[in-house]
């Protein structure tokens, strides 16, 4: 079943939108930091993988400062990767396999897209 349309969520995004393109570049740049920040932070609360890599760091570092990660060492750590614990590699390959829909959802996240076979 397709994730519900939830016009709250759109109409804030919509906003955000708005905002944002008439953001002076002063402005803009404080935004993307901000948001670049509380990306940075969720990844090292919720991925044992980025915890371990910004070496227990409470707080996220510049991104200039971030360790390059590969897809293929990221497809090798899915598990300790993913951000919700819920989510393991080998069931979502299973599901994708042999989805129950031609809409493939799965549980809360909606649908699932696979990119090329390097991913596998």
């Amino acid at each position: 079943m397709p994730t519900p349309f939830d016009p709250w969520k759109s109409m804030t995004v919509a906003a955000d939108v708005a905002l944002a393109s008439r953001a002076s570049g002063d402005d803009l740049a404080r935004r993307t930091a901000a948001r670049l920040d509380e990306l940075l932070e969720s990844a090292i609360h919720r991925s044992p993988l980025y915890r371990r890599r910004l070496q227990g760091r409470t707080r996220a570092p510049h991104l200039a400062d971030m360790p390059v990660v590969r897809k293929a060492d990221l497809m090798r750590s899915f598990d300790t990767w993913c951000c919700d614990p819920s989510l393991r590699l080998e069931a979502l390959r299973r599901f994708v396999a042999d989805p129950p829909s031609p809409h493939q959802v799965c549980g809360k996240f909606g649908p699932i897209n696979t990119t090329s076979p390097a991913s596998k």
